[in-house]
């Protein structure tokens, strides 16, 4: 692959032989002698590095550095100063956008290398930027509801922001989905994403595992670790399952969401974290709140922006159409060539529940493709058939003693094995284990 490069200098032979010299390392070169020709070259062509010097004739470097990064036109530029040029005196904007500066005289053996060196950085970040596009072309959030459409809407007004965001909503309604679209949609988008799950941390090693650790901060600590803070510094923590954060160590995740300040176990500096904060949860945190379960402080800070996602059998209208967006990406991912049904079959698929929400539709889907058989959909006994609903008015229980027996059921039937049961129940272990204790069972 041949990469190209602009090169504007008012000084021709040194031009000339500077672009000699690259053309030499198999790389495509445009010259430009003047400011003006050079804004006509960026209009018409794309460039992966562009080399400028800072005084032309017409115009300056500096003001082609800003044409550049006002158009979006992901250059990499290298700026040729002279000897009496005070770099301070450029634009903080353009100053940090700048990849590399060359200072006159130098070696043009030397130049080549720094050219190379920018080369090697537009080529991260092409590839970089593509898969950021295959990417978002994966994560999708699919649905023509008016609830799917004001959550589209709220993501788009949160892509040059950075404040705390609560996402809610019942289990595989896609709460880890809309986290990744508000990352990816983001100013952040090409820094990492860290999801961690609150209730699989054991509440002894949460400042461990957050704000990491020194080497000998404590026994088996033989080296220094990070934190997940550090870890997702500039980019996104999504904490999912935020209920189940450990009560006292939410006074301390607090104190880093308004300071940005923390320190590891066994360090004696301050660290500072830039991480954008999105957390996610099946409960009503703000009954727990009220309850004091979960630190009322916390809860406002992290609500700023509050999401609810509805379960689809509140938004049956979407149920087709992720079905059938489902279909197409489980094909793909199994190398099935199995036809897609009608859009009758579709259309019956939203007559179910779906309690376990997209998740369950996912699964459904994944079983009639491996199967190869598209079955009835009223016949189908899927997870939503298979919940006892009350047939008259004195049947109904309160929804407490319904799901303590409905939990206990499910635990006697899987042996009394609480991971096959949490798995069962499509809940984290830690959850099974709080119930079952406040049920009285060891």
């Amino acid at each position: 692959m041949s990469y190209s490069v602009l090169l504007v200098d008012d000084n021709k032979s040194f031009a000339n032989n500077f672009a000699e010299h690259l053309r030499f390392e198999g790389l495509y070169v445009d010259v430009c002698y003047s400011f003006h020709n050079a804004k006509k070259m960026l209009n018409q062509n794309s460039y992966d590095v562009c080399i400028f010097d800072i005084l032309l004739n017409d115009g300056s470097g500096i003001a082609l550095s800003r044409y550049v990064i006002d158009n979006n036109l992901q250059s990499q530029i290298i700026l040729i100063t002279a000897s009496d040029v005070v770099l301070e005196d450029i634009d903080e904007k353009v100053r940090n956008y700048i990849f590399d500066f060359l200072q006159k005289p130098f070696e043009l053996a030397y130049a080549v290398k720094r050219v190379k060196n920018a080369l090697e950085r537009s080529v991260y970040l092409t590839e970089n930027f593509y898969r950021l596009e295959k990417l978002l072309n994966e994560v999708k959030l699919v649905g023509k509801s008016d609830a799917i459409k004001s959550i589209k809407k709220i993501i788009k007004k949160l892509s040059n922001v950075s404040s705390p965001v609560l996402i809610t909503g019942e289990t595989g309604t896609g709460k880890e989905l809309v986290a990744r679209l508000i990352h990816l949609s983001g100013v952040r988008k090409q820094k990492p994403f860290i999801p961690v799950n609150c209730s699989s941390i054991p509440s002894e090693l949460f400042e461990a595992e957050f704000f990491g650790y020194e080497r000998g901060a404590f026994t088996g600590a033989s080296n220094s670790k990070k934190g997940l803070f550090e870890l997702a510094n500039d980019g996104t923590l999504f904490l999912d399952e935020i209920g189940d954060l450990n009560f006292n160590f939410q006074s301390k995740l607090l104190r880093v969401l308004e300071t940005g300040e923390y320190m590891r176990i066994g360090g004696t500096r301050l660290l500072k974290t830039n991480a954008r904060i999105i957390a996610a949860t099946n409960r009503n945190l703000k009954i727990e709140a009220m309850q004091e379960k979960f630190r009322k402080d916390l809860f406002f800070r992290l609500s700023v922006v509050h999401i609810e996602i509805p379960p689809l059998r509140e938004r049956r209208e979407d149920i087709p159409l992720i079905a059938k967006y489902l279909w197409e990406k489980i094909a793909y991912k199994l190398k099935v060539n199995y036809p897609m049904p009608s859009d009758e079959w579709f259309d019956k698929l939203a007559k179910r529940d779906w309690y376990g929400n997209v998740r369950e539709l996912s699964n459904f889907i994944e079983k009639i493709l491996i199967l190869g058989n598209v079955e009835d959909v009223e016949s189908e006994k899927g997870d939503s058939k298979n919940i006892i609903l009350p047939e008259s008015e004195d049947d109904i229980l309160p929804l407490d003693i319904f799901t303590k027996n409905y939990i206990l059921r499910v635990y006697q039937l899987c042996g009394f094995n609480k991971t096959k049961t949490a798995k069962k129940l499509n809940i984290s272990l830690s959850t099974l284990k709080r119930r079952l204790k406040d049920y009285g069972i060891s």
